[in-house]
């Protein structure tokens, strides 16, 4: 499994890496949260199977999560 030093390329944020996740058709959710961390799971498109992670903190991922907790929801914007 990835997980954000592994998915990202130089300079990547967290964000980064599920802007791209998603815009490859790709899906990601949210699979746990505290006060300082979030850790969202990359899946494949069918979303079968978890074959990495992302994790930030919730101010690195709030905004572009929008109260989501997974790729599939709409987006606001």
């Amino acid at each position: 499994m990835q997980t954000v030093d592994d998915a990202a390329g130089a300079g990547e944020t967290p964000v980064d890496i599920l802007v791209r996740w998603e815009a490859s058709g790709a899906v990601w959710r949210v699979a746990g949260r505290t006060g300082t961390r979030v850790t969202v799971d990359l899946l494949t498109c069918d979303e079968r199977e978890v074959v990495g992670s992302v994790v930030g903190t919730p101010a690195e991922l709030d905004g572009y999560l929008a109260g989501r907790d997974d790729s599939v929801g709409a987006r606001g914007d």
